[in-house]
């Protein structure tokens, strides 16, 4: 047996908290980041925009040719010199002329001429559209 008090029972066993503890006194405190989040996180659907990766090109393909037409974006393609005619737009070339425009007119606004893109801005994007697009589910 322990011949000090000091040694026993509930002394020896808070010894190292209460040191921690009284450590811990002189230093500033540092929130946590629960603490230091503030407001909601809007996601993609709360927005009502749809992302580039749910949508299939099997059943897509026609929505995003309404979609791109709505966004004002010349469907039939570009002049190709090579081949004296026009190449329609492919599936991947409808994407990105809609992803290049949605960030053309972010830079449009004013307030966002010196800004830095969101994080995932071009991933998601708002139908103009009456268009029904088929999401899959993960």
């Amino acid at each position: 047996m322990l011949t000090s008090l000091d040694k026993q029972g509930s002394s020896a066993r808070y010894s190292k908290q209460l040191t921690s503890f009284t450590e811990s006194l002189g230093k500033a405190y540092k929130p946590s980041a629960c603490e230091r989040e503030t407001g909601v996180t809007d996601t993609a659907k709360t927005k009502g925009e749809i992302m580039f990766g749910s949508l299939l090109k099997k059943d897509n393909t026609e929505a995003m040719k309404i979609e791109c037409r709505a966004w004002g974006i010349d469907i039939t393609g570009a002049f190709v010199p090579t081949q004296q005619k026009k190449k329609p737009l492919t599936w991947t070339g409808m994407i990105n002329k809609i992803k290049e425009k949605k960030v053309m007119e972010f830079y449009d606004i004013e307030s966002n001429a010196r800004k830095d893109l969101p994080d995932k801005f071009k991933q998601t994007f708002k139908p103009r559209s009456t268009a029904v697009f088929v999401v899959k589910e993960k």
